[in-house]
């Protein structure tokens, strides 16, 4: 009995420690890869309590052995932005100017009632209300209200604004992002242009953002 409780208690801590060296978040905000570590280690987990099975071989060895690959494996995610998009896919706009993508969202087998449930977590009541809904690669729902629509509702005050146009990352840690240059409505020839004028390369740059008025943002690695 002694044994058995003293060994529930090391893996019990052994399985905290490997959640902390992997830097898990919250469990709605897992990518597909830190899901399964997660499931495959709660699997493994149970295994070295028995007292008919080797206790390091056939539990701790593999618990480890995971936490390991999915280390390195976020480690080269990091590095290589193609990577990242095989193995958590890109962000998807399913909202745009209040209208419905039906293409987008037959693609990622949402259902409309999902949708409106997760728009209603997010306090909004109408279509009207959203100028953009994008399914992020975790799976949660972001929404960009209309101007007039946010907290302090101009609205009310019959003050008129001007919308502020979507902000998308367009180069990431040096790779090009085609499809929210073209949602920002602009080329790779407007790229490199840019590009020149700034006297950079795109493997100096850690981050650029652009909006459809063409303002962009751009952060060098360091």
């Amino acid at each position: 009995m002694l044994n058995l409780c003293l060994k529930t208690v090391f893996v019990y801590f052994l399985v905290i420690l490997s959640f902390r060296l992997m830097g898990k978040r919250q469990l709605s905000q897992l990518q597909p890869n830190e899901l399964v570590i997660t499931l495959l280690i709660s699997e493994l987990a149970i295994i070295p309590i028995q007292d008919d099975i080797p206790f390091f071989t056939h539990g701790i060895i593999p618990m480890l052995l995971l936490v390991l690959l999915e280390i390195l494996l976020s480690y080269f995610m990091i590095k290589s932005g193609k990577l990242r998009k095989v193995i958590c896919g890109s962000p998807v706009i399913v909202i745009a100017n209040g209208k419905i993508l039906q293409d987008e969202l037959r693609k990622q087998r949402l259902a409309i009632e999902d949708l409106f449930s997760q728009l209603r977590n997010k306090d909004v009541f109408s279509l009207e209300e959203v100028k953009y809904a994008i399914i992020e690669t975790d799976g949660r729902l972001s929404v960009l209200k209309k101007k007039e629509f946010e907290a302090v509702n101009a609205g009310d005050l019959n003050i008129k604004t001007k919308d502020n146009p979507l902000e998308l990352v367009i180069i990431s840690d040096g790779d090009i992002c085609s499809h929210s240059l073209l949602l920002c409505g602009k080329d790779n020839l407007w790229l490199e242009k840019i590009l020149k004028k700034e006297k950079l390369e795109r493997k100096d740059i850690f981050i650029m953002t652009c909006n459809k008025n063409g303002v962009y943002k751009i952060i060098k690695k360091e």
